[in-house]
């Protein structure tokens, strides 16, 4: 196997290096407590400060908002109809993360969407390879996804579409798309993710661009290195790597 394809990627390039460093060198029981308090406490530093660096405040929760204004924090807002948008992506279980970010009508600041993608990118990606604390990627991808699906939709895809078709899109399936992208490039689910997406969303409708989505984005993947679970195999050197492989 190529070296340079199987670690061809900055993420899965830096993914491995944590994962492998881990395993040589946190071997006994109190240093893996160790690493995890510290880690713990590093992500709780990220979800807290940035928040509070870029607050990104807004009082847009009109009627269409209501049923998700559950979902958003005040944090440091000073107005009692404010919310803080950063906080409310950090702070907030990924799931309603997800929810909030796909179904909130209205234009959310760039640079908080921005930050949450590319730091719960790094978290889920680097920080948590290989720690020893029960966890997943499946949702913090997902989440991660869908910030920068709404970010590319708002800044690029709509945009475009007002000016050359002269009609506006849902932004949330931009979001939706986003998701399905980054958690396919990383996964390489194609078909299976597609179901699980559809039905999530209750909308049989959504089923082809997020098929196309997904082939396109396991093509791209595919192309630049082999998936994490392929990945994982080689570094457990498990025999019937090769049969993975054909």
């Amino acid at each position: 196997m190529n070296k340079e394809y199987y670690n061809n990627s900055f993420s899965k390039n830096q993914h491995t290096h944590s994962y492998t460093w881990r395993k040589e060198n946190i071997t006994n029981t109190l240093s893996r407590l160790v690493e995890v308090i510290v880690v713990s406490t590093l992500i709780s530093i990220f979800a807290f400060f940035i928040p509070l660096a870029v607050p990104a405040c807004h009082s847009d929760l009109n009627q269409d908002n209501e049923t998700h204004s559950k979902f958003v924090q005040q944090f440091t807002c000073k107005e009692e109809d404010e919310y803080s948008e950063t906080a409310s992506m950090f702070l907030l279980p990924p799931t309603s993360t997800v929810r909030w970010i796909m179904h909130t009508n209205g234009n959310f600041d760039s640079t908080s969407l921005l930050l949450f993608f590319l730091v719960n990118t790094l978290m889920a990606c680097i920080m948590m390879s290989g720690i020893s604390l029960s966890g997943g990627r499946f949702v913090p991808l997902l989440a991660s996804g869908v910030a920068f699906g709404r970010f590319f939709g708002q800044t690029v895809a709509n945009p475009l579409n007002k000016y050359l078709l002269n009609r506006d899109r849902t932004i949330g399936l931009y979001a939706l798309l986003g998701g399905a992208a980054l958690v396919g490039g990383v996964e390489r689910m194609v078909l299976s993710l597609t179901v699980i997406l559809m039905e999530a969303t209750c909308n049989v409708r959504f089923g082809l661009p997020l098929l196309v989505t997904l082939i396109f984005a396991r093509w791209v993947g595919t192309s630049v290195s082999l998936s994490i679970s392929v990945t994982h195999t080689f570094m457990y050197n498990i025999t019937f790597r090769s049969l993975l492989l054909s």
